[in-house]
């Protein structure tokens, strides 16, 4: 009993190294290729433009106090971030959307620092989407759209607000 077990086993352990061998001389391999062309897609945004009216022909000032501030931790971001802060603060109280070539005078207070704005307030009117050619050719000459191509976020020009389509009809 003992030799039958033991041939069977013998039996079982040949048949299966030659099933094993049988595969790896099969030396079967596939590789297989194709070419992949995905789709671009772009979003076109119309530009808008609009008229920047200055509000007075004469320079305003205004002074903030900003006394909380430690001048001797103050770092160079600190003073810039205060600078546009004034800034914002003066548009406001001149009701402006932008004040125009601002100019800005720091000092020390007894408590703090204290900042001037100077420059024209002056407001946003005429909202309208870019349609006259003279409209894109200045956002062309100032922006330089005409060769900018970001690859972060992809932007192309129309040139002449005319969609490009190749079923078109000339």
């Amino acid at each position: 009993m003992k030799k039958i077990s033991f041939l069977l086993a013998f039996v079982a352990v040949l048949f299966g190294l030659s099933q094993n061998a049988a595969a790896q001389s099969k030396g079967e391999y596939r590789q297989s290729q194709s070419r992949m062309i995905e789709p671009q897609q772009q979003v076109f945004v119309r530009p808008l433009v609009v008229d920047l009216h200055v509000t007075t022909n004469e320079r305003q000032k205004a002074v903030w106090p900003f006394p909380e501030v430690d001048i001797y931790k103050m770092t160079v971001q600190d003073v810039e971030n205060l600078k546009v802060n004034a800034l914002y603060l003066t548009a406001q109280k001149m009701d402006a959307d932008v004040i125009v070539a601002p100019t800005f005078d720091i000092r020390t207070a007894k408590k703090g620092i204290e900042i001037t704005v100077i420059g024209f307030p002056a407001k946003y009117e005429n909202w309208k989407v870019a349609e006259k050619e003279e409209d894109y050719k200045w956002i062309e000459e100032v922006y330089g759209t005409r060769y900018r191509y970001n690859v972060v976020n992809p932007s192309q020009s129309l040139g002449g607000n005319k969609a490009k389509n190749s079923d078109a009809v000339n």
